[in-house]
């Protein structure tokens, strides 16, 4: 099996630890990506990745983003 690890995306940690620390960021982050992140100076990448996902639970949301961010990695290793 090959693994590809994560990228390292301080900007993606910190809204999720924001999210986990914060019901309120939380709920508009689950609900209303793209108003939740607007004026938080995300890489444009970063604020794509994140406003991609569609989920009701943080612990699914984290998930996704992380997959995105393998399948990103993986598409950058193969080309």
């Amino acid at each position: 099996m090959l693994s590809c690890p994560v990228p390292n995306r301080p900007a993606i940690s910190d809204v999720l630890l924001k999210a986990n620390a914060n019901a309120a960021f939380r709920k508009r982050l689950l609900t209303d990506p793209k108003n939740a992140l607007a004026g938080m100076n995300l890489p444009p990448e970063d604020f794509e990745i994140l406003t991609a996902v569609a989920t009701s639970n943080l612990q699914e949301f984290a998930r996704q983003v992380q997959m995105r961010l393998i399948e990103r990695s993986w598409s950058v290793q193969v080309s």
